[in-house]
């Protein structure tokens, strides 16, 4: 009985999830199993075999999406800046027969050839969750400024301010204390934008023309 006992003292939260979690994907797959042999009969291997690789394909037809829609989106985002005199004019030029930001497009892969090749995975979900927290940060500041404007409660944005520029810093805590190398990137990263901003941009406080 006491033996009894102890063994359900130490079955906690964890254990129940895992236990919990275990159950229903060994519940699937074993589901899915008798149903493929059912239907398949010997041919189930095959049909196995054919399914991994739909998926497989499935998955890297959406990483292609996914990629290209973020190069071409960020190529047609730097056209813009530059026509808006936020980037230097060259990031604007076209190619002739499919209107594509080729300049723009050639820089932002090489960035990211560069940055994927030269860090981890870490350092480069730590960026993109800084870089996503700052815009949450920007977007809501923004808000708040032109609230009169947009028409909006100033209270959502202030909310959305607070929380986005909380869990940045619980980012930056972190980082500091496990990771200061992936730190250390990213605010390299940020310094190479601002001093773009200044010697590129229309507000610029170098390069200034006379």
């Amino acid at each position: 009985m006491r033996k009894q006992n102890a063994y359900k003292e130490k079955l906690g939260l964890k254990e129940s999830i895992a236990i919990g979690v275990e159950g229903m994907v060994g519940g699937v797959i074993f589901s899915v199993l008798g149903l493929s042999v059912e239907l398949s009969g010997h041919a189930a291997p095959i049909a196995f075999s054919l399914g991994a690789v739909i998926a497989l394909l499935t998955g890297l037809s959406y990483s292609r999406l996914g990629l290209n829609a973020t190069l071409f989106g960020t190529a047609r985002l730097g056209m813009i800046m530059a026509r808006e005199k936020d980037l230097p004019k060259v990031f604007s030029h076209r190619e002739w027969t499919k209107d594509i930001p080729y300049v723009s497009l050639i820089f932002i892969t090489v960035v990211t050839l560069v940055f994927v090749n030269t860090t981890d995975l870490t350092i480069i979900s730590s960026f993109a969750s800084s870089t996503f927290l700052l815009t949450f940060v920007s977007i809501n500041a923004a808000a708040i400024r032109l609230r009169d404007r947009i028409g909006i409660n100033p209270l959502i944005p202030l909310v959305g301010l607070f929380l986005s520029g909380a869990s940045w810093l619980v980012l930056f805590v972190y980082l500091w204390q496990t990771n200061f190398k992936a730190l250390s990137w990213i605010g390299g990263f940020y310094l190479a934008v601002m001093a773009a901003e200044l010697m590129f941009s229309k507000r610029r406080l170098v390069f200034k023309k006379v």
